[in-house]
């Protein structure tokens, strides 16, 4: 029900999310370069959907030990560093800024804080964003090996969006729904064995 800046961006990068998580799983390798760059090419914050293939395919989970597999953990490099190529290639002339010693000195008075004044509006902030989305992790918790990829994605992107985009913005909402479906699906699929088992 709120105002979210650039919508159409943000449903074109679940989009993304979507069929990255797909390929990944799949291990569609040609699929996941397509996507990683059109995710970037659609929003900077792309760039996080290519080191999903190395969450899901480079770290490799069995009896709760986590290992790396070596060829997996490559690609997953590949990506990302084609992912951020990509974005500087097409936007040189905005990168080459950065170049310059201006850059580093933003002096922006109009720049909006994080957080505001108001303690009530913070506390919900806080809980519809961050507190709602682990207790949503913890009650459909059912598989550690399953699922912990998926906690992995999800935490990642949280912690990106805490320091990069500000805390009342609901696109961390819209983006979390592909994670979360696959997220709940896996705890469904154990309880539908458990009832069968019985």
């Amino acid at each position: 029900f709120r105002f979210v800046s650039e919508l159409r961006y943000s449903f074109f990068e679940m989009f993304f999310l979507s069929v990255a998580l797909f390929s990944s799983i799949k291990k569609k390798r040609f699929l996941f370069l397509i996507i990683v760059i059109l995710a970037t090419l659609n929003r900077e914050s792309g760039i996080l959907i290519s080191s999903i293939w190395f969450i899901i395919n480079g770290i490799q989970i069995k009896n709760k030990k986590i290992n790396l597999s070596y060829k997996e953990t490559i690609y997953g490099f590949i990506f990302i560093i084609i992912s951020i190529l990509s974005l500087i290639i097409v936007n040189y002339e905005i990168f080459s800024c950065s170049l310059t010693l201006e850059f580093l000195s933003y002096k922006d008075p109009n720049t909006l804080p994080v957080f505001n004044k108001n303690i009530v509006r913070n506390l919900n902030i806080i809980f519809s964003n961050f507190f709602v989305i682990i207790l949503l992790l913890y009650f459909f918790f059912n598989d550690f090996e399953k699922q912990f990829k998926l906690i992995m994605i999800i935490l990642f992107y949280n912690i990106v969006f805490l320091f990069f985009t500000p805390a009342d913005h609901a696109v961390l909402r819209i983006m979390f729904a592909p994670i979360f479906l696959i997220y709940v699906f896996q705890y469904l699929d154990k309880f539908n064995d458990d009832l069968i088992v019985k």
